[in-house]
C-alpha cells in the first residue's frame, strides 16, 4: 500500500505556524500582558493551532 502524502496540509501548518510565531515575537502583540506563563503560552500556540487546521483540513 502507498501511503499519499498531503502537502497541502504540511503547507498550512508550516504557514499558520510561522505566521503566529512571527506575530507573538516581532511585533508587539503580546506587550500589555503582564503574566509571563501568558506570555510563554501564547508564544507556542502557533504550532497547535496548525495541527488543529490541517486536522480539520484531512477530516473534510
Amino acid at each position: 500500500m502507498k501511503n499519499k502524502i498531503n502537502f497541502g496540509a504540511i503547507i498550512v501548518y508550516y504557514v499558520i505556524a510561522v505566521a503566529c510565531r512571527y506575530a507573538a515575537v516581532k511585533t508587539n502583540l503580546l506587550s500589555g500582558i503582564e503574566n509571563p506563563y501568558l506570555v510563554i503560552l501564547l508564544r507556542g500556540v502557533g504550532p497547535a493551532l496548525g495541527a488543529l487546521a490541517c486536522n480539520q483540513n484531512i477530516l473534510t
